[in-house]
């Protein structure tokens, strides 16, 4: 698990990539191109570490909650879960939450 955790951006990559694209694709679902939008700790204590992004993709995608293989040209790639969780005149929102236990 360590080395999944790992290979993941933390917080400042994501973070420093702000209104930058990513693009999503997977086995079942046509791919498509999301903006970065946000991108927050959400807790942090001596145990766990915890972070969120939201994602802007066309208001025409389809809102499906899945693992998809996510794409960026500074990141790289990763599999993220991420859930539709808004959507407005901008867009369809995704988010994808990050929890990391503090281990000694």
């Amino acid at each position: 698990m360590d080395e999944v955790t790992a290979k993941l951006p933390s917080l400042g990559d994501f973070a420093g990539q702000m209104n930058s694209t990513f693009h999503f694709s997977s086995d079942t679902l046509a791919p498509f191109d999301t903006e970065l939008v946000e991108a927050e700790q959400t807790m942090s204590n001596a145990i766990q570490s915890s972070f969120s992004l939201l994602f802007r993709a066309p208001g025409d995608t389809q809102p499906v909650q899945s693992l998809y293989n996510v794409s960026h040209p500074v990141l790289g790639e990763m599999l993220l879960f991420v859930v539709p969780v808004k959507q407005n005149d901008e867009g369809l929102f995704f988010e994808a939450v990050f929890n990391k236990l503090l281990l000694k």
